[in-house]
């Protein structure tokens, strides 16, 4: 097992709650709690933005939610419509893109330091894990 899988493991854990059973909640409620230890040292773990770029990711986040809220899908109040997964509808996709490209080509060295830090994340995850 993968250390991004336990996440949905935890999930499907809290879900079996439900059921009725003593021997079972106890095994239930002891592999969670192991899983949630393991959670919280991968979270650990993660690498993060370093505090040199807080500034400029504040800025780069109002931004490019500028550009989400310009051109994502509106209900009627004007807020984004977001599907169960999160995902947006994106009106005009290829504008949106452009747009996307000349905001990335304004802070250069914040994606690459983005890159790099999502790079070594995805080993992480990806990464046998200890339970």
């Amino acid at each position: 097992m993968k250390n991004k899988d336990i996440i949905p493991l935890i999930n499907g854990i809290i879900k079996l709650a439900e059921i009725k059973g003593t021997k079972f909640q106890y095994c239930l409620i002891k592999n969670r709690k192991k899983l949630l230890e393991e959670h919280k040292t991968i979270i650990e773990s993660l690498e993060k933005v370093p505090e040199s770029f807080k500034d400029v990711e504040e800025k780069y986040i109002k931004e490019r939610d500028d550009l989400l809220n310009k051109y994502c899908e509106k209900d009627k109040s004007g807020n984004i419509i977001k599907a169960a997964n999160g995902q947006m509808t994106i009106n005009k996709p290829d504008q949106f893109l452009k747009d996307e490209k000349k905001l990335k080509e304004k802070y250069p060295e914040y994606i690459t330091e983005l890159d790099k830090i999502d790079k070594k994340n995805e080993v992480l995850l990806n990464t046998d894990c200890n339970v």
